[in-house]
C-alpha cells in the first residue's frame, strides 16, 4: 500500500561524489606520507641498542636523525655534518611554529656510535628549540 500519490516521480538515493573524492584524497595523501618515512627510516642501516622499558612513539616524527657507528649524522637520508645538521632543524623549529606545530624529532644511534655524539644531537635539538625529542631503540619482549 503506497501513500504516495501516482503521479508524483520518486527520486532515486543520490551518492555524494564530492565527500567521496575528499576521503579517497586524504587517504591517499596519508599513505604517501607513511610510505616516505618508512623508506627514510630503513634507508640507513644502524643497529640500535636495546632497551628493557620503552615505549612506542606516539606519533611520525617531523624529521629523523640518524648517528651511524663511525658518527656519522644523516638527517632523513642525507648526510650533513653537525653544523648543517645544527642550520638545518632551526629552519625546520622556524617553519614549524610559523605553522603553529610543534617540532618533533627522533634520534636513532647505531650501538657502537659513541655516546657523547648522541648527547651532543640531544642537546642541540633541545637548544634549537625541538619540543618533542624521542630516542629509537629496540624494545625487548616480555616473553
Amino acid at each position: 500500500m503506497s501513500f504516495a500519490a501516482p503521479t508524483r516521480e520518486r527520486n532515486a538515493p543520490v551518492l555524494p561524489l564530492s565527500a567521496m573524492v575528499d576521503i579517497l584524497f586524504l587517504l591517499r595523501i596519508f599513505f604517501m606520507t607513511a610510505s616516505v618515512f618508512r623508506e627514510q627510516e630503513h634507508s640507513i642501516e644502524i643497529s640500535p641498542p636495546e632497551a628493557e622499558h620503552s615505549r612506542p612513539a606516539d606519533a611520525q616524527p617531523a624529521a629523523v636523525v640518524t648517528i651511524t657507528q663511525d658518527d656519522q649524522l644523516f638527517l632523513g637520508d642525507v648526510s650533513v655534518s653537525f653544523e648543517e645538521l645544527r642550520n638545518r632543524l632551526i629552519a625546520l623549529v622556524e617553519q614549524n611554529r610559523a605553522a603553529g606545530r610543534a617540532t618533533s624529532l627522533v634520534v636513532r644511534g647505531d650501538r657502537l656510535s659513541t655516546h657523547g655524539q648522541n648527547i651532543r644531537v640531544t642537546d642541540m635539538a633541545v637548544d634549537v628549540g625541538v619540543e618533542r625529542l624521542s630516542t629509537a631503540v629496540i624494545g625487548l619482549d616480555d616473553g
